[in-house]
């Protein structure tokens, strides 16, 4: 069996929450046939992870332990749970085409940096992607309403 103390010590999320969310457990409790029980804890358990990838950089065994952190996100928006923001974001991307909608203040720093204006995407396009994929189902877009 490999061991998995560094991702534990590498994480910046277990380091910020000394030691609260600990990716070496729900990686262990996958690859030993739990993972039903670790998509029934607190959302906190699986998307506590950021996607920073140290894991993945720091296993000696060069396991792609990211993926597993994707693939138990993905499962807990198909079981319909996960946070409400990622719901969220996912409904700025389908309406605005980006988590962050266009901003004045925004666009104006960027001037004052000297930086080009943003392009608009293509929502109609980002759209036809999203419902393709079934991302408007599975997070239930139609129903959540931005601020």
């Amino acid at each position: 069996m490999f061991t998995m103390w560094n991702v534990y010590r590498s994480s910046p999320v277990s380091k910020v929450t000394q030691g609260k969310y600990n990716p070496r457990k729900n990686i262990l409790a996958v690859y030993f046939g739990y993972k039903d029980q670790v998509l029934e804890e607190e959302d906190f358990v699986i998307w506590g992870c950021t996607s920073c990838d140290t894991c993945d950089e720091m296993c000696p065994q060069h396991i792609k332990l990211s993926e597993t952190f994707t693939y138990l996100k993905n499962e807990s928006i198909a079981l319909g749970r996960g946070p409400d923001s990622v719901r969220y974001q996912a409904k700025a991307i389908y309406e605005c085409g980006k988590v962050i909608p266009r901003q004045v203040a925004i666009e104006r720093r960027r001037k004052q940096l000297g930086l080009p204006k943003v392009v608009d995407p293509d929502i109609k396009e980002i759209q036809t992607l999203l419902r393709g994929l079934g991302i408007d189902k599975k997070v239930g877009i139609e129903t959540l309403k931005l601020d």
